[in-house]
């Protein structure tokens, strides 16, 4: 692949003893008698001035080719700087750059600054370009100047390609458990399966649970195309910010944008929950364990990110450390995307709507429904929205208008009905992530017949849980007032924050919690933190206050901490305050694939009871799981609590199965590499992220999100020399894709030699080819190549005469690989 020898390469030719100067090859000066010196042989003596060499170039750490260049040990200059210039992606000006790189160019001993601040080497101006020479690796770095190079769009108005008339299909398979002393045991197992082939694909769920047994959610039919999409079967229409999303069985049709960079989505109702003491909370949409997490006293706000799009009611049942329980119920909604900038999104769906009972997953009902969205977007800031849903039994309306703006997302809508119903909603949240961050929902609903205002499921096979009986609760809410909202400011080491919530419903006492909390880090050397804490809530079953200070020893993978907290009220029977002394561990490992493995473990002593916590989580190959345990001891009054999480994905594509993935999505990329077993790693990085770790002969699987295109290429760890290609895939995900990324590798070796024919005489200014690397001889045979040990070589002399060499490198790691003479046979 290159026509000239490193001035590096010339002390591993030197006979033993001898000392040779590798910047200048001249001979080395006197020295005292004990030392050997010797002079370049002969027949390297012209090595230091320029030569002509055929070096690999990267740009941004991507091969972009190789290249001839007339290269010294100080400088170089590239033979073809318009090719060069050519193979540069997203260039503005080629023009301008193949004039820079048709110049002498420093070599730079450095890689060029990445920054203003960088301490590096800087490339002298106008700063167009310059480069970094690698000779060990033969190797040139390329350096543009970002005012030259294109802002990549990702795609404006563009659509996805459509996948390939494959079939492909993931499937999703889930399992939670929780329960302890004194109460049954709750467990939903889910299953969520995508099914495609080119455009069109097959989505189902359905789910067993303890309290609904076997539930139907969704067996649709969709189909993809530009800027729409079709539905037909089982499932779920749009509701609105107030009205909740219905089952139905019918026919749906809408916009879809799903490829558009200029999505943006709202954020979810803020869920504040106030806890007097540390909890378990368990999460449950429409009957289905959804989730379960251990959270510390104080005003909590529940993660929402996992919950699904729509507007629903959920139940939060809480079991404290002192074994009270109780159940809260919270109306909650994502508000569907909004519509491009200068387009319009709309949505409609008929059908009937769908229930069930006992013994049946599925029912269809005789009450027909009709629901219609439509909404538009007026220039970046301002969006509105407005949606119709129709019964037998009424119409109701609701419309919308949302304002975006760079530090602020609010929105206001208003509902109304053919029978007199009425709603308010306004929401307010932070759009950056700056010191101060807010968020605000208030809601109000009225129905006039004091009845749900479109009719909802009436399931017979509802249990008792933790001593409250649940029910069609939609059908109890339709009149109610909520309102949610917290506030945080970073002060330096210090957050000070501000959350409550407040929700009354017709019949029945408000219920609220509202409160100042603060964390304050008040010393901070090394791996050692001392902080504080302390909230307040003034709530509808009492105040509360809570105090404490925490020790924190941190290391890279392993924290122990140590607190002492003080509490009083909370509706609790003590007086005064109530001190607890807490000592807690975490520690955080990868497996081999690179995934989490995270397990952490509480002892906290009160008056009266001991409660011991362990908790562990890991995201591996096979898929995740993850548990907690909860132990209290007190006399005459121990109990346990705990919960237990597993997910997987099976994922088919290509005629092949596969079982496992450390996430679990709607779409999956495998990456198989294939090459000679051994100890070599190789990273898989996507959208320039490292997503997995491999060796050849394995294959590795990125559960990533549907109607995304990706970046997906390989880098090798270590120093050894691999040949592969380095180019970066793109790939475009759809839901049910199962996409498959082959790439080969081999190993390779920096070698040098001199061609000879039969009768032993050099090969002068020979063209060298092999697999895929090209190379050339000097005026003395002499050549570098990156290839194969075992590489077959095909050259072409001067005179017009063909011979092919077998080179028979030792495969060892090294800078160089001396060959010596090499023969060429015709």
């Amino acid at each position: 692949m290159h026509a000239a020898l490193a001035p590096a390469a010339l002390a591993l030719l030197a006979p033993p003893g001898d000392v040779v100067n590798a910047v200048d090859a001249t001979p080395v000066a006197a020295a005292p008698a004990s030392a050997v010196t010797a002079g370049m042989p002969a027949e390297f003596v012209d090595l230091d001035r320029k030569r002509i060499a055929v070096l690999d170039v990267f740009f941004g750490d991507r091969r972009i080719g190789q290249f001839e260049v007339e290269a010294d040990p100080s400088a170089l200059r590239f033979l073809h700087p318009d090719a060069v210039a050519a193979a540069i992606p997203d260039l503005l000006d080629r023009q301008s750059v193949a004039i820079a790189l048709g110049g002498t160019l420093p070599a730079h001993a450095a890689r060029p600054c990445a920054s203003p601040a960088a301490a590096c080497d800087r490339p002298p101006p106008p700063g167009i370009a310059s480069i970094v020479y690698d000779p060990a690796r033969f190797r040139i770095d390329l350096q543009v100047n970002p005012r030259l190079l294109r802002v990549r769009d990702g795609g404006g108005a563009e659509f996805l390609a459509p996948p390939a008339p494959a079939l492909t299909a993931v499937d999703t398979l889930g399992l939670a458990i929780a329960g302890g002393s004194g109460q049954p045991r709750a467990y939903t197992l889910r299953n969520r399966l995508v099914a495609g082939f080119g455009q069109a694909r097959l989505v189902a769920e359905m789910a067993t649970s303890t309290f609904r047994g076997l539930d139907l959610d969704t067996l649709a039919a969709q189909v993809d195309r530009p800027g729409r999409r079709y539905a037909a079967g089982l499932f779920y229409a749009p509701g609105t910010d107030l009205v909740g999303r219905r089952r139905i069985v019918g026919l749906g049709v809408g916009s879809q944008f799903d490829t558009r960079v200029d999505r943006a989505s709202m954020t979810g109702t803020p869920l504040i929950l106030f806890l007097d003491r540390r909890a378990q909370v368990d999460t449950y949409v429409q009957g289905r364990l959804v989730g379960s997490q251990a959270l510390e006293s104080g005003n909590q706000r529940l993660d929402t990110t996992n919950l699904p799009d729509g507007s629903y009611m959920i139940e939060l049942h809480i079991r404290d450390a002192g074994g009270a329980r109780r159940v809260e119920r919270r109306f909650f909604t994502k508000n569907p995307t909004l519509a491009p900038v200068g387009g319009h999104r709309f949505h409609a769906e008929l059908g009937w709507l769908a229930t069930a009972r006992q013994g049946v997953p599925v029912m269809i009902t005789p009450t027909p429904i009709l629901n219609v969205g439509l909404a538009g977007r007026r220039g970046p800031h301002l969006a509105w929205d407005a949606a119709t849903i129709a019964t037998d039994r009424k119409i109701l309306a609701e419309v919308g208008a949302t304002l975006v703006t760079s530090v602020a997302q609010g929105r206001v809508g208003l509902l109304g009905s053919s029978r007199g119903d009425r709603g308010l909603v306004i929401q307010l949240n932070s759009t950056n992530a700056g010191w101060l961050n807010y968020g605000f929902d208030l809601r109000h609903v009225r129905s006039a017949d004091h009845r749900a205002m479109i009719p909802v499921e009436d399931d017979g096979r509802w249990r008792p849980i933790a001593g409250v009986v649940t029910g069609p609760f939609l059908d109890r809410s339709a009149n109610y007032v909520q309102a949610t909202g917290s506030v945080s400011a970073y002060l330096g080491r210090a957050q000070l924050g501000l959350s409550g919530y407040y929700r009354r419903d017709r019949a029945g006492r408000p219920s609220y919690a509202v409160g100042p909390g603060l964390r304050w880090t008040m010393l901070e050397r090394d791996r050692f933190r001392l902080g504080c804490t302390g909230d307040y809530a003034a709530t509808d079953r009492g105040d509360s206050i809570a105090v404490g200070v925490q020790f924190q020893l941190l290391g890279a993978r392993s924290q122990i901490s140590a607190a002492v907290r003080s509490q009083s009220g909370g509706g609790t029977a003590s007086r005064g305050m109530e001190q607890a002394v807490e000592l807690g561990a975490s520690v955080q490992r990868e497996d081999r694939s690179g995934g989490p493995l995270n397990a952490a473990a509480l002892v906290q002593h009160r008056p009266g009871a001991t409660v011991l916590q362990a908790s562990a989580d890991a995201r591996g190959a096979a898929g995740y799981a993850g548990g907690t345990l909860v132990q209290r001891l007190a006399d005459g009054a121990d109990s346990r609590q705990y919960g237990l999480s597993l997910q997987t994905t099976l994922g088919w594509g290509g005629g092949r199965l596969h079982v496992g993935s450390r996430e679990q999505t709607d779409s999956v990329i495998a990456v198989q590499l294939r090459g000679p077993k051994g100890s070599a790693r190789f990273e898989i990085l996507v959208d320039d992220a490292v997503r997995g770790m491999l060796r050849p002969g394995e294959r590795a699987v990125i559960a990533v999100q549907p109607y995304r295109r990706y970046a997906v290429r390989l880098r090798a760890v270590g120093d050894q020399l691999w040949t592969f290609d380095t180019r970066t895939r793109r790939v475009d995900m759809h839901p049910g894709s199962y996409t498959t990324l082959d790439w080969s590798v081999r190993p390779v070796l920096a070698m040098f030699g001199r061609l000879v024919d039969p009768a032993g005489a050099p090969i002068r200014s020979g063209d060298i080819t092999t697999h895929d690397a090209i190379a050339a001889t000097d005026d003395h045979g002499y050549f570098q190549i990156q290839a194969p040990g075992d590489a077959v070589l095909t050259v072409h002399a001067a005179d017009g005469a063909t011979c092919t060499a077998t080179l028979d490198a030792p495969g060892r790691a090294a800078p160089f690989t001396a060959l010596g003479d090499v023969p060429c046979r015709p």
